[in-house]
């Protein structure tokens, strides 16, 4: 969220059990800590339906491409801290980010920049649940 600037409106995980504690259509329980975390941000947590692969589709396209654009690059190499590792995955997002989108006349970034930049909420800061346990912003 910190590499966006801000916070979506929705966030849709997949129903696993470490985010979703009773699935429901209609009315999924959330792990406290999800919900603490969707609250102290301000966004709405709606899990993917179980058995329902048509929900997970976008998400599953965007991990597949995100694995073979960065991820599989990044592991040809070694590094030494986790200062240079992260700092190799933004570089590589940004590249990933910055390239036209096929059969387009705009990247990602400038997507993002024109349309959906308006919509996050503003990352003010990380945060640290009342359990003590750091989260990522």
């Amino acid at each position: 969220m910190h590499f966006i600037g801000g916070v979506p409106a929705a966030i849709v995980p997949d129903n696993l059990k470490a985010a979703v504690t009773k699935s429901s259509r209609y009315e999924p329980t959330l792990n406290e800590t999800f919900e603490d975390f969707a609250d102290h941000y301000g966004t709405t947590i709606l899990p993917a339906r179980a058995y329902r692969p048509r929900d997970k589709a976008l998400v599953e396209g965007a991990v597949k491409i995100i694995y073979t654009k960065v991820y599989a690059p990044l592991n040809k190499h070694i590094y030494h801290s986790l200062s240079e590792l992260n700092t190799a995955i933004r570089q590589a997002l940004e590249v990933h980010n910055s390239q036209l989108l096929k059969g387009r006349n705009y990247s990602r970034k400038l997507q993002f920049e024109e349309i959906e930049r308006q919509t996050p909420h503003r990352c003010r800061y990380c945060v640290t649940s009342s359990k003590s346990t750091s989260m990522p912003g």
